[in-house]
């Protein structure tokens, strides 16, 4: 009896020291198995999601170019509604592009888009660096339906020069007014579950441009590249052409105050 006794005590002994020994190995590879799973879930999602849309501001001077003279049906809808805002109802389907400009700085064209990131890496993710790939074009100078500002004020915090050779993300002095290169001086990380808003300024003085956003991620050493885009289509921005072959203009009675809608201009630039 004191003999099975003592063999079942060494037995117990035994077994807890077995457990003792391999318990934090076994922690250790339950933790490993959980970062392994969280990695494979945030890998089929990708580290970080990224969206952007356009986002104008009422104070912007803006308008829509057409690459051809807007058909009869284009013009009565146009004519028909006396909103400002009305053209977007229908204008990128007929292939409009709305831009906004700025005269005081030698009449560029340029679009305004709010990105957002969020993080889905168990870790942060670093953004390396903000660029744009660009396909550039003559501005479109078939039709412009120019309704000018509505009032309001923008808040800018990088922007793209779509005319350089290496377009990357840089800084906003002031408004409409470029800096130096964003990552410079800037390091721009997505913690896990963070979202960060970027407000963007896209700016043209000599094309009608088509371009991607491109962002260069660190993930956990890694560089991989995530690309932004309009939905499933790149974004549109146009410089003022020097000559429309037909011209629309927003009207508002100056003794009135009160919209007059839109009213047909002939050819002519954008005066």
């Amino acid at each position: 009896m004191i003999k099975n006794v003592g063999l079942a005590a060494g037995g117990a002994a035994a077994g807890w020291g077995l457990a003792f020994f391999f318990a934090p190995q076994q922690e250790v590879r339950a933790q490993l198995a959980v970062q392994e799973a969280q990695e494979k879930e945030a890998r089929a999602k990708g580290p970080i999601a990224a969206t952007a849309v356009y986002r104008w501001e009422p104070d912007d001077f803006f308008g829509w170019a057409f690459p051809d003279q807007l058909s009869i049906e284009s013009i009565r809808r146009l004519q028909s509604n006396s909103d400002a805002y009305a053209p977007g109802q229908w204008a990128q389907d007929a292939a409009g592009v709305r831009f906004a400009i700025d005269a005081s700085e030698g009449m560029f064209g340029c679009s305004r888009i709010r990105m957002t990131l969020r993080g889905q890496w168990p870790k942060p993710v670093q953004v390396v660096e903000i660029r744009a790939q660009v396909k550039r074009f003559a501005p479109l100078a078939g039709t412009l339906v120019w309704a000018g500002a509505q009032g309001g004020s923008p808040i800018i915090d990088i922007g793209f020069n779509l005319d350089e050779d290496h377009v990357v993300a840089r800084t906003r002095t002031e408004e409409f007014t470029l800096g130096k290169p964003y990552a410079d001086d800037e390091q721009l990380t997505v913690a896990p579950g963070e979202i960060i808003t970027l407000d963007i300024v896209a700016q043209t003085r000599h094309h009608y441009c088509e371009w991607d956003i491109h962002l260069d991620l660190d993930v956990d050493g890694v560089r991989e590249p995530l690309v932004v885009r309009d939905g499933d289509r790149s974004f549109q921005t146009t410089a003022p052409a020097a000559r429309y072959s037909a011209r629309y203009f927003y009207k508002i009675n100056a003794s009135s105050g009160e919209p007059e809608g839109w009213k047909a201009a002939g050819a002519g630039g954008l005066e």
